[in-house]
């Protein structure tokens, strides 16, 4: 499912907007959050949604900050998005959602689906991680971006969580250097996606000192430094990751469906 999904970025010369109000069944603006959509969405929900990536993120990444203007453009079916984007970002065509950055506006486009929300989480990470940064490793882009796609609520239950268990269990731990080598979104596999998504979630929960490194790294890219790879920076801090994130995934209590 990650294939479906990644950020692009891009600088063309497309229109400045989506289009007026009046191209569009539902247009909704709150703050710098406009929506343009096909059909009727649940704008109370997309607009929740908005406000708690950027809580969670905020509290990994203090400096994040909400873009001044974020446009969400929805479309009710594949052949609607498909025929909207064949010529201003074709290579979102096999995709369900995508980020855009177009020119100064960040905009999110997406197809009305089952998967919708969490579509636009994974979508609006990618928005604030690139409106805050001068730049984001490839890894944890879209490691968190597949980690904050899950409400929490859901999160103990994920089967991602699972079979990381059972992996590394098995001694096949996801390897650092491997997922900092990553140079291209549009070539992910859904193994790499999954290895980055887990070292977001061991660097987020394994416990406080091991968020605050991590959010100590991101500050300094939001500071304008270039601490080089997350890796090498930790070993120059003493800090040993590789031996922990297996025991912490073997370890690891997860909630049952009934839970």
């Amino acid at each position: 499912m990650s294939g479906l999904r990644c950020s692009v970025f891009l600088i063309a010369c497309l229109i400045s907007r989506a289009g007026s109000s009046a191209d569009w069944k539902v247009y909704e603006k709150a703050g710098g959050l406009e929506v343009f959509s096909e059909f009727q969405p649940d704008l109370r929900k997309i607009t929740g949604h908005f406000g708690a990536i950027y809580r969670e993120l905020n509290g990994i990444i203090p400096s994040v900050s909400r873009p001044p203007q974020l446009q969400v453009i929805l479309f009710r079916s594949t052949a609607s998005y498909r025929s909207y984007l064949q010529t201003r970002i074709p290579q979102a065509l096999q995709r369900r959602a995508v980020f855009y950055r177009n020119g100064s506006i960040l905009q999110i486009y997406a197809v009305n689906s089952p998967e919708l929300d969490r579509d636009l989480r994974h979508e609006f990470t990618h928005a604030l991680l690139h409106d805050s940064l001068p730049y984001v490793p490839l890894w944890i882009d879209e490691g968190l971006a597949e980690y904050l796609e899950d409400v929490p609520a859901n999160r103990g239950r994920s089967t991602r969580l699972a079979g990381m268990r059972w992996r590394c269990r098995t001694g096949r731990e996801p390897k650092l250097t491997q997922v900092e080598g990553i140079r291209s979104a549009a070539a992910m596999t859904s193994a790499q996606y999954r290895d980055s998504w887990a070292w977001i979630h061991f660097l987020v929960h394994e416990s406080p000192s091991r968020r605050a490194h991590f959010s100590a790294f991101l500050e300094e890219i939001a500071a304008g430094g270039a601490p080089g790879d997350f890796s090498e920076w930790s070993a120059a801090d003493g800090q040993s990751l590789q031996p922990q994130i297996g025991p912490y995934f073997r370890r690891f209590h997860f909630a049952s469906a009934g839970q």
